[in-house]
This record gives structure tokens, sequence and C-alpha cells, in this order.
């Protein structure tokens, strides 16, 4: 027999409820539509059925109110429709005007190129003020792309972000495309003016007039996790990545590698703001901050290494004008022609150095500090030329060491003219390289635990107990040790050994002892009773 409650009441009146929305209440977003591109060739007749090029793929998710899904079979899919300068995917690029994720089958697998014409792959283009328009493309390769007059630039030789509009790369390559030879050619890789997110994604191999890789608009926001810039070529400033004043960036387990500019800024040019944290700048070259080149921006370097930077100018590893944080960091192995091959820190530059290691960078320094230069528990040590030059004096916080004394180091427990006993520049896991201390390194447990990062470069926790003492301390620079020393045994009571009687050995020869053969003769006695009486309680169990 029901019977009727408060609760059973409400949970009617809220069935209702629900039917009554789901019937025509309030009004439903637009359902997603899916896209199943059939061909590779490059067709535009209209429509989206089971004959589906992607460009007809596109022009129909346009379209289509909401965001839509395009599925791309393996496959060279290539752009051979001419005309640029058009902002509908009807010729030259693949305009985009409303949220869309294209899903490839592979990175090896599935690739959109710009097959004929001189435009770039993606235009991605904001149509509402009230909704950005995002694209997301996954698990492929976007490569050969030109850029072509378009948003009053020759920019984005691969890929066009426009001002608000968003665009998310996830597992993708975008490769071989340039912008180059016009009057503001920017961005070969990709030219960002909106939102621009990079994961597990590889730009390479592009080329500029500037920023060879990607550049970024003033108000633009960059984030980039795992993946690499790497191989591109700017034949003015920036090879690798731009960010202007009014951008952001952060990158965490990136890498910048490999990248060339005529002018400055081989890797990063920043005079924005960037976050870097358990990322690699290496490799890359330039006339100037061949590494990091600061134009006036704010830099947070944790737990990355910046190393074998080539400027034939001054900054190898970091030309600074801006100011700069660096953290559980390793500089090494940087070369410049002129001042500052690990860090040229300018007049206007602003340096805080903790827990770093700037170590192994050719002459004529690894640190020539113009402006103020702040370091704690940071080695500077084992540099080729000074390990610094110092036209403005660098203040210590404390711990710190250096190899040579041209530091001037006297804060509380420094270390100068001391070798700092460190290994060569290794890499275990990655993607960062960093200088292990050795077992009899003066910094270990030498730094300031007030302060002391909770890790190290690596992710070790902070502080250990490196010299055996039972006391964990914080070890200078960016690598911290533990050595798990084995105590020295302590002597126990002496003991008289008592000696055994000697006794003829039962069948042996005479003068060894052994048992006697009397015993042997009771225990065999022995043995054979307790079978026997073994023997009769089993046969009674039976019974």
């Amino acid at each position: 027999m029901f019977r009727y409650t408060f609760a059973a009441g409400l949970t009617i009146i809220l069935a209702l409820v629900a039917v009554a929305l789901s019937v025509g209440g309030s009004p439903k977003p637009a359902a997603a539509a899916n896209f199943a591109v059939t061909k590779t060739a490059d067709t535009a007749d209209g429509t989206c059925d089971s004959d589906c090029s992607l460009r007809e793929a596109v022009i129909a998710a346009n379209a289509s109110a909401g965001l839509d899904f395009i599925s791309l079979p393996s496959g060279t899919y290539s752009l051979t429709i001419v005309g640029g300068g058009e902002d509908s995917a009807l010729t030259g690029d693949l305009d985009i005007t409303d949220n869309l994720e294209i899903n490839g089958a592979g990175l090896a697998n599935t690739t959109i190129e710009v097959g004929a014409g001189d435009d770039r792959v993606f235009d991605v283009i904001i149509v509402s003020s009230i909704t950005a328009t995002l694209l997301t493309a996954k698990d492929l390769q976007l490569r050969n792309g030109k850029g072509d007059v378009g948003f009053g630039c020759e920019c984005g030789g691969g890929i066009l972000v426009r001002t608000d509009a968003w665009l998310r790369l996830v597992n993708t390559r975008v490769a071989n495309n340039a912008a180059i030879g016009g009057t503001l050619s920017t961005g070969g890789g990709i030219d960002n003016g909106g939102t621009l997110t990079l994961e597990n994604t590889v730009v390479s191999g592009n080329t500029a007039d500037f920023a060879g890789g990607i550049n970024n608009g003033p108000a633009a926001s960059f984030t980039m996790t795992g993946g690499s810039i790497e191989s591109n070529t700017a034949s003015g400033s920036v090879g690798g990545v731009e960010l202007p004043s009014g951008s952001a960036a952060t990158l965490i387990r990136a890498q910048v590698i490999g990248n060339t500019a005529g002018g400055s800024g081989g890797g990063l040019d920043v005079s924005g703001s960037l976050n870097m944290s358990e990322s690699n700048v290496g490799g890359n070259s330039a006339a100037g901050g061949a590494g990091i080149n600061v134009s006036g921006g704010t830099v947070s370097i944790d737990a990355s290494s910046v190393h074998t930077n080539f400027a034939s100018g001054d900054g190898a590893g970091i030309f600074s004008n801006g100011t700069i944080t660096l953290t559980n960091s390793t500089i090494s192995s940087n070369g410049a022609g002129g001042l500052g091959s690990g860090i040229l820190n300018n007049v206007v530059g602003n340096l805080t150095s903790t827990n770093s290691t700037i170590a192994g960078n050719n002459a004529p320094s690894g640190l020539h500090n113009f402006g103020t230069a702040q370091l704690k528990n940071t080695i500077i040590g084992s540099n080729k030329g000074a390990d610094c030059v110092v036209p403005a004096a660098v203040t210590s916080l404390g711990h710190n060491l250096d190899s040579d004394g041209t530091c001037m180091l006297s804060g509380p427990g420094d270390l100068p003219n001391r070798d700092p006993r460190i290994g060569p520049l290794a890499f275990t896991t990655g993607p960062t390289f960093w200088h292990p201390l050795l077992g009899d390194s003066p910094a270990i447990d030498a730094g300031d635990d007030n302060g002391c990062p909770a890790t190290d470069q690596r992710g070790t926790t902070r502080p250990l107990d490196g010299n055996g003492d039972g006391t964990p301390v914080c070890d200078i620079g960016s690598y911290e040790i533990f050595q798990e020393i084995a105590p020295t045994p302590s002597p126990g009571p002496s003991v008289t050994p008592v000696q055994p009687i000697a006794v003829p050995e039962t069948g042996g020869p005479a003068g060894r002892a052994g048992l006697p053969l009397w015993h042997m003769v009771v225990a065999l006695s022995a043995l054979a009773g307790a079978a026997a009486v073994s023997f009769r309680v089993a046969c009674r169990r039976r019974d």
C-alpha cells in the first residue's frame, strides 16, 4: 500500500518537471555534426555526403552551428584549388569560421598539405564578437603552407590564428611552411593573434623573415606542454618563438632547440611574459641572445636548462634587458663571440638566481653583469673564461660558490675560489640537462635551507643528507645529491675460543676429532626404537 510522504511528493514533482523540460522547456544546444571525409582529392561541390573531400567537410562544418567533428582517415590531403584572399574555404586555405575538431589517424598517417598556389593550410577566423572560434586538430601533420596576404600581412605560413580566435593542436606536426618575401612576413609555422595551445606538438623546419617558428601578437596567449619548437629559421630576428609586449606564454616540458636567426633571439625573444618549467633551450644560434633574448619582458625559468647556444655577438645563453628569475636551472656550454657566453645581464636587466648552476660556458665569461644580479645557493664555476665579469657588482644572498673568485662573493656561507667538483653535462629522463655533483663536491650540504626549493632540477626532494652526517642540508646549485655512507662497525667484546677435546674419529685416520663409537651405537639404537613404536601406532590406527 502506497503511503504518501513529503519526500515521495517531492520526488514526483521533480520527475514531472524533468519530463516537461525534456519535452519543450529550455532550448537545447545544437547537436554536434560529424563529417567523414571519404577521399583525398581537393574538391568543392557544395555537399559532404558519401563523396566528401576535406574542403567540403570544412565548408559544411562552418555552416553547421556549434562544435562539429571531422574524421580524417590515413592519407595525404593536398589542397590544390588555387585562390587566396577569400574567407569561405572555397579556394586556397581552409578557413575555419565555427568551432571544429579535426581528428586524423596518426602523425605518421594523416597529412594536410598545400599542393598548389601560395596559401597557408588553415586560417582561423572569428566571425562573432560573442563567441570565439576554436579549431582543434589532433594526430596529423600540416605542411608546405605559404603565408598569403590576409589579415593585413603575409603571415602564418602554416596557420593564421586571428585576433581572439583559438587554436589547439594535439599530437600534431607543423612543418616546412614559409612566410617570406612580403612586407610583413611573420610566423613561418604559426602566426597567433589569439589563443594558441600546443600539446605534444612539434613545430619544425619552418621559415620566415621574422619569427621562423611561431609569432605571437601583442595580446596573444601561448601555452605549450610537451613537444618541441625545432630547426626553424628567420632571415631577420627570432628563429623560434616571438613574444611581444602584452603577450603571455607558458612552456612546460617543452624543447626549443636548433633554431636560427640572422638577428637576435635564436630560440625565444621575450618582451611580454614567459613562465618556463622543466624545459630545455639548446643548440640555437643568433647574432645575440641565441638561447633567450629578453627585450624588456619578465621571464621565470624553473627546473630548466639553457645550453649549447651560440651567439656571434653578446649573450649566447641569455641576453637580458628585462627581469629574469632563475630557479633550479642550468646555464651551460654556451658560446659568445662577444660578451657573456652564459648570461649577459644588461644595464636595465634584473637577474635573481636561486639554486642554479652556471658552468662550462665558453670564454669570455659565465656571467657578465651590467645590471642588477642577486645570487643565492648558486654555482658559478668551471667556466672556460672568467666565472664573472662584473662592471656592476653581484649581490650575494649567501651560500654561493665560484671557482676563480671573479664574482667577488662575500656573503654568509659563500665559497669563493673553490672547485665545484661537478660532472659533465648530463641528461637522463629529460628533457633538461644538468651538471651532477661529484661525491667530494664542496657544494654538498653547503646551501641555505631558508629559501631552498622543495625539489631540485630533476624533481628530487630537497634537502637531503649528502655528506652522511645524519642532517639533511640543501646543496648549492641545481642538483641535490644523496650519499648513503655505511657506518663503521664498532668492535665487540673479545672471546677466548674453546678448544674441542681430541678424540679418535670413528672409522677415520688417527689424530682427527670425531664422534666416538659408543655415541653412534646409542644413537642408532634410539632411532630403531622410535621407528618400531611409530610402526605399531600406525597399525593400531588402521585396525
